[in-house]
């Protein structure tokens, strides 16, 4: 505790000065007067939250971990948590009234999870986690202005190609051209003309062209699906199922020119006929004179479905079977049929698997 730690150093000079002028100060003495000196600098704790889903709906009757640090007589630290529940409209208050205190103070409130069956994500991602009441730095409630997280709302996991190494890279000397990749086979070409992969043919799922501009050695990238009847959208929203509608023919973006931790938003990709759909996370990407690269991770549903939430435990045979599958039935030009996972893994299990 940073407020604590320097009543400590005020204390303990003042001690100095009183040792000094001939004043005995007792152990006792000296911890009374930290303590009291501590609890001179709390502040009334006052707080109002709200949560939220990834499409800014109020998440009700998610549970709110709170603690307030408590200094005893003794000088001894301890936490004073609650567990609170969000109301209809997703707002929760930390107060008095919902410590059930007479009066609740302290130096500092500390936001420690929420969580709800059903969501997940950072919930903190841009949004304080730990607010100060101490005097001279005290946080201002505003019950017309909570503080907002989000929760994102998840959906029924499934089986999904995963790529966490996804990259996509053009070199100055291939300024204008197109390169690609097939979410399927998990392969990157450079050429959109040679679409052929270990003897078979490979889909251009998405498409990437990038072209340098001498004049003020910039980029500029153009995402594109593999074929004109699907589309891409980006958004700000990290959805569990892909968008229905709302998919345009390409993207357009200008990097700057260095490399960098960008916040970008997540692509949404509708490619192939019947359609299978993909998300990407941009991760990074570098843009400079030499190349321009883009790296993340994405994830693709074979089935012909948008419901893009992993299943992430699988056991590693029944990933294996479905990934085996999935690929099979591309290549007689078929979709595969959406497995049942609880009895694919019970089965698994059975079998020591």
């Amino acid at each position: 505790m940073k407020d604590l730690k320097l009543m400590v150093w005020f204390l303990m000079i003042n001690s100095i000065i009183c040792a000094a002028q001939g004043q005995k100060v007792t152990d006792a003495v000296w911890r009374s007067m930290v303590v009291q000196g501590y609890h001179d600098e709390e502040g009334e704790i006052l707080f109002y939250g709200k949560v939220v889903d990834q499409f800014t709906n109020p998440v009700v009757g998610a549970d709110v971990e709170v603690s307030v640090p408590v200094v005893n007589l003794l000088g001894a630290m301890s936490y004073d948590k609650r567990t609170l529940e969000t109301d209809k409209d997703g707002n929760f208050e930390v107060s008095s009234q919902t410590y059930g205190a007479t009066k609740l103070k302290g130096h500092d409130l500390y936001i420690k999870e929420i969580t709800k069956d059903g969501y997940g994500g950072n919930w903190y991602n841009g949004s304080n986690s730990g607010f100060s009441f101490a005097s001279g730095n005290r946080f201002q409630p505003d019950p017309k202005h909570p503080v907002v997280y989000q929760l994102r709302k998840t959906g029924t996991p499934t089986f999904l190609f995963h790529e966490p190494y996804l990259e996509l890279e053009l070199r100055i000397f291939m300024s204008g051209q197109t390169n690609g990749y097939d979410f399927i086979k998990g392969h990157r070409f450079d050429d959109t003309h040679r679409l052929v992969f270990n003897g078979e043919p490979v889909f251009p799922d998405i498409q990437c062209k990038a072209t340098f501009n001498t004049n003020d050695a910039t980029w500029t990238v153009t995402l594109m699906p593999g074929n004109t009847n699907g589309g891409i959208i980006a958004s700000e929203q990290m959805l569990y199922e892909a968008p229905e509608t709302g998919y345009q023919p390409e993207y357009v973006f200008t990097p700057e020119d260095r490399a960098q931790q960008v916040k970008m938003p997540h692509i949404y990709l509708k490619s192939r006929e019947p359609a299978i759909y993909t998300r990407i996370d941009i991760k990074s990407f570098n843009a400079n004179k030499e190349f321009f690269r883009l790296s993340g991770e994405s994830v693709t549903n074979p089935y012909g479905e948008r419901n893009l939430e992993r299943a992430t435990d699988l056991p590693f045979k029944v990933s294996q079977q479905l990934e085996d599958e999935a690929k099979a039935a591309f290549r007689a030009g078929k979709r595969p049929t959406p497995p049942d996972l609880p009895k694919l893994i019970t089965e698994a299990k059975a079998k020591g698997n």
